[in-house]
């Protein structure tokens, strides 16, 4: 089994919820962000706890730089590692994207938008 982690964020979306229980199912330990939707996390929770695989959940607003290195340092010192990054997250906002940035995936997040 995996022993990786995936930091999903805003797995509050139906999308997010989706793509982190069926890494779960693949034996990833998910790190589920979320903004303000705690409800709807807490079955990615659950369900990875029936796959066997850990989940935390964490609640940061990625607008802010500040915010979104605590959630980086949160899941590390839970997880020890990122190992995929998924970003559903709603772009209402303008997001930062420090987390790339933190991992030195700035350049690597470009080509993958482009």
């Amino acid at each position: 089994m995996c022993t990786k982690t995936a930091l999903i964020t805003g797995a509050s979306s139906d999308i997010g919820q989706a793509i982190a229980i069926s890494l779960a199912s693949e034996g990833f330990n998910i790190a589920a962000h979320y903004h303000k939707n705690f409800a709807a996390v807490q079955n990615i929770k659950y369900e990875a706890q029936k796959q066997g695989v850990k989940a935390g959940l964490f609640c940061f607003d990625l607008v802010h730089p500040k915010q979104a290195k605590e959630m980086v340092n949160a899941v590390v010192k839970q997880f020890k590692s990122i190992d995929v990054l998924v970003n559903t997250m709603r772009l209402s906002e303008k997001p930062c994207f420090s987390i790339f940035q933190l991992y030195g995936l700035n350049s690597t997040w470009r080509s993958i938008m482009i």
